[in-house]
């Protein structure tokens, strides 16, 4: 009979501590400018896994964290640029219908908003490898990539030069 308990304490655990660490924050990471400023992001789960981000501005204080979602797609791995005057960006992935995608936000640090997340990667595409973005002082986003294209076979880097939160313009930078 105290065997049985025991397993069934310890079963009770690991399934609770799983569903505990299910909709804690991981992956966290943090980007900063010389400013002064930082953005701290990570992943989380709902009924889906999303990225949440906190702003720090220079001499200011913690931003409640904003949920970046779409109701059923998995975002992951963030990466975010910050340039000095606290303006960024943020890019990141998920699966849809097959494909894995790039999605982007911009934040505006004088209006303290970010702006809804946009598909920048195209529906023939999936994204290979990893993925890279930078943001300067003159609020000039470069995110690139590599892709698989469905349609051709190929295999090319892609590349997106713009404006902080315009998202169009993506050019193959490859033969």
């Amino acid at each position: 009979m105290k065997k049985n308990y025991l397993r069934f304490l310890i079963a009770f655990f690991c399934l609770t501590s799983n569903f505990a660490y299910a909709a804690s924050p991981r992956d966290i990471r943090l980007a900063t400018n010389t400013g002064g400023s930082s953005i701290a992001y990570w992943t989380t789960s709902s009924t889906n896994d999303i990225i949440q981000a906190a702003v720090l501005p220079a001499g200011g204080s913690w931003s409640t964290p904003v949920d970046f979602a779409i109701t059923g797609l998995d975002f992951q791995g963030p990466r975010v640029a910050i340039n000095s005057s606290g303006n960024a960006v943020m890019v990141w992935y998920t699966f849809d219908s097959g494909l894995k995608k790039l999605y982007a936000s911009a934040y505006d640090a004088t209006l303290a908003t970010w702006s809804t997340p946009t598909q920048i990667s195209t529906n023939s595409e999936t994204i290979l490898d990893d993925f890279y973005v930078k943001l300067s002082d003159t609020d000039t986003a470069v995110i690139v990539w590599n892709s698989f294209w469905i349609t051709t076979g190929l295999v090319t880097a892609e590349a997106l030069v713009n404006t902080l939160g315009t998202w169009t313009g993506t050019a193959t930078i490859s033969n």
